[in-house]
């Protein structure tokens, strides 16, 4: 039921607990006005943002049930039944008889739209969280019809424990559902797996193929990997020597007396004493890492055997049994 062209005119009281200003007042008559054109028109979703504007001015009797009423033709039917019931409550405050009447009669026909939904949790288990849509309902809503608009929702349950669930249903106008939802499965307990009886070896290391390595045996991959870069870089130290033995040369032939020679040759100098100095060590760090790498091929034990390293009187003793 509408009540454009039934209520009247919009009337504003001059003042209240903060006073509107002229342009208020004259500002929500016209939104009022507005409003009323459009709500006439079935532009519904204008109308409604007409009203609510002048509602934020003063929320009169009038003003509040046309809120409600755009409310309802828009499908917002849960805020629908708050403002008309607010609208009700103003009216029989302002006397407003056919006010009431208009609201009551716009109250029985949300009630009779409005579809609702049941959501009932399975088992003994209390959510610590009851979600709708994105916000927290209170958990008594839980087991109890709720109202909802129509259209999708979605529902969720946060339990104490960590787990969700969460279900989605589709309401139309009318309609009176109930939901079951089941609490998450408690997650699996992950337990070790008992401990086999592997063979061993005579001095207790596991031999099984988990174990292919025995302690005190050195890995042929890095003895390999000492061995080629130590190679590489012994190489690369005789290279680099050769280069500055050259230079030397070649000053040695601008300058054979080494006295009051040609000050542009002192770079080269420099840069063959550099050279000379890179190429050494280089050579030698190399000829040592080689070594090593070669002495760890020579001396690793075979799978059948084992080295000990000790200390005796006349020295170090390396000894290997079979």
């Amino acid at each position: 039921m509408c009540l454009a062209g039934v209520l009247g005119p919009l009337a504003l009281p001059p003042r209240e607990a903060r006073a509107q200003t002229a342009s208020e007042i004259a500002s929500a008559r016209q939104w009022f006005a507005e409003g009323l054109v459009r709500e006439e028109k079935g532009d519904y979703a204008p109308a409604l943002d007409l009203f609510r504007r002048a509602a934020q001015v003063k929320k009169t009797p009038q003003i509040v049930y046309h809120v409600g009423f755009c409310e309802s033709r828009t499908g917002a039917l849960v805020e629908a039944l708050v403002d008309l019931d607010n609208a009700a409550t103003l009216a029989r405050g302002a006397h407003m008889d056919n006010v009431v009447a208009a609201t009551q009669a716009e109250l029985t026909d949300v009630h009779a739209r409005i579809p609702s939904l049941d959501v009932r949790v399975q088992g003994d288990v209390t959510p610590a969280r009851f979600v709708v849509d994105g916000s927290a309902i209170a958990l008594s809503m839980l087991h109890s019809p709720m109202p909802l608009d129509p259209g999708d929702h979605t529902i969720t349950l946060e339990f104490a424990s960590g787990g969700t669930a969460t279900k989605t249903v589709k309401l139309v106008e009318k309609d009176a559902r109930t939901m079951e939802i089941a609490p998450p499965a408690a997650p699996a307990v992950a337990t070790a797996p008992p401990p086999t009886d592997s063979a061993s070896s005579p001095n207790g290391a596991p031999t099984s193929p988990d174990h292919p390595e025995q302690p005190g045996r050195s890995s042929p991959a890095l003895a390999w990997t000492l061995t080629g870069v130590g190679g590489a870089m012994t190489v690369a130290g005789v290279v680099v020597f050769l280069a500055a033995r050259g230079k030397e040369s070649s000053l040695h032939s601008a300058c054979p007396t080494r006295v009051d020679c040609d000050p542009s040759l002192e770079s080269n100098y420099n840069s063959a004493k550099t050279l000379n100095g890179a190429g050494l060590a280089l050579g030698g760090v190399g000829v040592v890492a080689a070594g090593v790498g070669i002495s760890m091929l020579l001396l690793r034990p075979s799978a059948s055997t084992s080295t000990a390293l000790s200390v005796t009187p006349r020295g170090f003793d390396l000894t290997t049994r079979f």
